[in-house]
This record gives C-alpha cells, sequence and structure tokens, in this order.
C-alpha cells in the first residue's frame, strides 16, 4: 500500500515537473522581430542574403588581387544584383500568363498579348545583362572570365538566355513545356 503511495507521489511530482518545464519555456520572451532593413521575405527568405551568398559562392576560386577586387567586385554585384531584380520583374508577367493558361477561357489573342509582354520585357533584360557581362568581361583576366562562366556568372554565348546562375529551369515559367491536352497551334 505504502508502495502505490510513492509511486503516485513520484508521478505526480513528475508531471509537475513537467508541467512547470513547459510552462517556463513558454514564458520566455520571443526573439525580437527583424529590423525593417533585415526582415526576411516569404516564408522567411531574405533576399538579400540570399544574394549576397550567390555573390560570395560565384566568385569561388576567382583569382583576385585586393586591387582587381576593387574593379571587379562592384561589377559582379551589379550583375547578379541585376539578374535578381530582373527575375522579379518577370515574375508578375509570367503569372499573368500562367493565369490565362490555366484559366482555359483565354482567348489565343489575349494569350499572345500576355506572351508578347513577357518576351519583350525578357528581351529587354538580355539586352541590359549582356551589357553588364561586356562591361564586366572588359576588366577580367581570361582565367579570370572561365572561372566566372564555371560559376554561371557570365553566361553570354551558353544559350542561357541571359539568366544565369545554370540558366532559366524549362524556361522563364520554369515549369517546362506543358500541353493542356489540346496540342499546340500559332497564330502569327
Amino acid at each position: 500500500m505504502k508502495c502505490n503511495r510513492t509511486i503516485k507521489v513520484l508521478t505526480s511530482v513528475l508531471v509537475v515537473s513537467l508541467f512547470i518545464g513547459v510552462v517556463l519555456v513558454m514564458a520566455q520572451e520571443p526573439p525580437p522581430p527583424p529590423s525593417e532593413t533585415q526582415r526576411p521575405g516569404p516564408g522567411g527568405f531574405d533576399p538579400a542574403q540570399f544574394q549576397a551568398r550567390m555573390i560570395e559562392r560565384s566568385t569561388t576560386n576567382v583569382k583576385l588581387t585586393a586591387d582587381e577586387a576593387k574593379v571587379i567586385m562592384p561589377k559582379i554585384e551589379a550583375l547578379i544584383s541585376y539578374r535578381f531584380s530582373s527575375m522579379q520583374e518577370l515574375q508578375p508577367l509570367r503569372q499573368d500568363l500562367r493565369d490565362l493558361l490555366e484559366s482555359g477561357k483565354a482567348s489565343d489573342k489575349a494569350i499572345k498579348q500576355a506572351l508578347d509582354r513577357l518576351k519583350a520585357k525578357a528581351a529587354e533584360i538580355k539586352k541590359k545583362t549582356e551589357e553588364l557581362e561586356t562591361n564586366l568581361k572588359s576588366v577580367l583576366t581570361i582565367q579570370q572570365e572561365a572561372q566566372l562562366t564555371l560559376n554561371g556568372v557570365i553566361t553570354q554565348g551558353l544559350g542561357m538566355g541571359g539568366m544565369g546562375f545554370g540558366g532559366a529551369r524549362g524556361g522563364f515559367g520554369g515549369r517546362g513545356n506543358r500541353d493542356s491536352g489540346g496540342g499546340r497551334t500559332r497564330n502569327n
């Protein structure tokens, strides 16, 4: 009888201890929110932090003297920054086209207009990207250019559409070429 009572007391002490531990953990103050300049995007994604890591990775194995780095790094940063901002510019155009296709009710004319807007913006981005790459290549040695090409920073002549970092997945939409079952028609 005394043994059962001891077990009940020990069980009660254990339960109360666990409860107190949980309450103490929950009572701790949450971490302060990030400042406005460091606020991550949706899902905790921080584009600025991602971009900084991308620049760091992109320059791996590129041999730069301190003087070269002063000239070359701002050009690399400008190119990578432009690529990121251009992807954000393309996103709403891609989404508009995707929405039209997925609605199943859009006219060929509306789809063509959305596609033309996307292609025009992509061509503008490609031209500006090529200008930035040419500007960067003008200050590189052939070894540096080769390494930056392997790292995906320089993409001219590689058929990547100026997007860099391994090229766009399945075109600008990232979903590849899907056929909705109706086949492909083209009215130019």
